[in-house]
Order: structure tokens, then sequence, then C-alpha cells
């Protein structure tokens, strides 16, 4: 998900910044984290609030940039 790098900095473990894998824990994207993308191996309970809210804010961000571009908003 695209959380942005300042955003991603918050999520982001520094045990998990070190490539410590984790389950349930956000962690910078392997390819695409110095972008701002985090992933969540195995999510469970103590991120699917989390995970669910970034989700949301990720799916508004690309129908305001679709809508921008199409000239609809």
């Amino acid at each position: 998900m695209h959380v942005g790098r300042e955003r991603l900095r918050g999520l982001v473990p520094s045990a998990a910044a070190s490539g410590h894998i984790v389950d349930d824990t956000f962690l910078a994207h392997p390819l695409y984290g110095f972008q701002g993308w985090v992933c969540v191996v195995n999510p469970a309970a103590r991120t699917t609030d989390a995970v669910l809210d970034l989700l949301r804010d990720a799916h508004d961000a690309a129908r305001r940039r679709y809508e921008r571009r199409r000239g609809l908003a």
C-alpha cells in the first residue's frame, strides 16, 4: 500500500527496517519501500484495522487522481 514516506517512518518498526520479518507487522515494501510503500506479512488482529484504514486512504487518493486527470473534479 502506498502510504507516503513520512507515514512509512511511523508505521515501520526499526527492527523491520533491518530486514527482520515478523508476522502481523508493517514492513517497508521490499521493492518500493523507498517510494513510501508498505506491506504486512500475514496480517492479523494487530494490523487489521490500520490496514483497512490505509487501503481506504489509498483508494481515495487513487480516485482523486483519476478524477483530476479526467477533469471530473
